[in-house]
């Protein structure tokens, strides 16, 4: 039994599920990441979880008890929001404090606990100021540190560095990573950041359409991703998802046809995946697939660039070192690229699920 579950839930508004039989099961001391795009109810869950919304149906555990008997305020959850919401009135101390105050700790016990989550987020420079003395940043500090002062063995993040710039995010992702170690509690994170997912998650979990697609950990939902969806939304840039038919052995799409191994799979309609990154201008392997494109467009990204190519009736996108043969890449020129077999995943177009049979 996990310390939190979630049993057939679902949740509607206005007569939309956006929570659709939704099933998911938290062990203790989990750091878990759940991902997804916005408007997969990612939110709902944890307004769910948190007690600020109820279910249509399905059953919640909170700690094995069913939450419809644990009122919002008794459930013990430090919760860290994607707004501030911090009291402009109060001094940051104040602001951090205010948890321990509703659960009448001691003064004493209440400022080491300020101290020391102040410290643990490098903001202990900032107790005696008010929010609006504080940058953007500060106040997303501020506001981890008024839910982790709160004592719990369970924590959630609800998309809280969403607004933040990169350096803040890099910043914060740190010091969230440090909580990863912190025995018997549990984490539970939801983001719709691939990067944040990758960096801080040791289980993952995938939502779209209000219904888990996947939970394992991270290198497995994005290297061997069993459904669709999950090599569709997870990642940056976007994969290649290519509609193909599959005849005999060989497989067609339109941009590209190739030849695949005996197999026993009885799907026609297929999806071709490919990462971006697994577009390569050098040939590795004998076999791998060799494509001849003409190239269309080009996002520099700093050290490394986005190359959009143009192959028969589909364009695919590539990922490339900028400063790597870039008079290969000059647009409207013709370029043979490669793609490693191992690398090509297929999925069936009806069930959306991964097709180990034919790669």
């Amino acid at each position: 039994m996990g310390i939190v579950e979630f049993q057939s839930v679902t949740k509607k508004y206005g007569g939309t599920a956006v929570l659709n039989e939704l099933d998911l099961v938290i062990e203790k001391g989990d750091f878990m990441v759940v991902f997804g795009l916005p408007g997969c109810g990612k939110s709902v869950l944890v307004r769910l979880l948190m007690g600020l919304d109820k279910p249509d149906s399905g059953k919640i555990l909170l700690r094995g008890d069913d939450v419809r008997n644990i009122r919002p305020g008794f459930r013990n959850i430090g919760y860290i929001p994607q707004s501030f919401a911090l009291i402009n009135h109060m001094d940051i101390y104040k602001n951090i404090a205010y948890p321990l105050k509703l659960q009448r700790i001691s003064k004493d016990e209440i400022k080491k606990e300020v101290h020391r989550v102040a410290k643990m987020l490098d903001i202990d420079d900032l107790l005696e100021k008010k929010p609006a003395q504080t940058s953007g940043g500060q106040k997303q500090r501020i506001a981890i540190a008024r839910g982790l002062i709160k004592r719990s063995d369970i924590y959630v993040f609800d998309d809280p560095l969403v607004g933040l710039d990169f350096k803040l995010r890099e910043k914060i992702v740190d010091d969230l990573r440090n909580l990863r170690g912190l025995e018997d509690t549990t984490f539970i994170y939801t983001t719709s950041d691939s990067l944040e997912t990758f960096q801080l998650a040791e289980k993952a979990t995938l939502l779209d359409g209000g219904k888990v697609i996947e939970s394992t950990d991270p290198f497995s939902l994005y290297m061997k991703p069993q459904r669709e969806e999950s090599m569709r939304i997870l990642g940056f840039p976007t994969s290649n998802m290519l509609e193909a038919s599959l005849e005999s052995n060989r497989i067609h799409t339109n941009g590209f046809s190739f030849t695949i191994p005996e197999h026993k799979c009885k799907a026609t309609e297929i999806i071709v995946g490919i990462r971006p990154e697994h577009i390569s201008m050098q040939q590795k392997n004998s076999d791998d697939l060799k494509l001849d494109t003409t190239v269309a467009l080009r996002e520099d990204l700093g050290g490394e660039e986005i190359v959009y190519l143009d192959c028969a009736d589909i364009t695919l996108t590539m990922m490339a070192w900028h400063y790597e043969e870039k008079d290969a890449l000059e647009l409207g020129k013709p370029l043979t690229v490669y793609v490693a077999r191992e690398n090509i995943i297929c999925f069936d177009a009806d069930t959306k699920e991964r097709l180990l049979e034919v790669m």
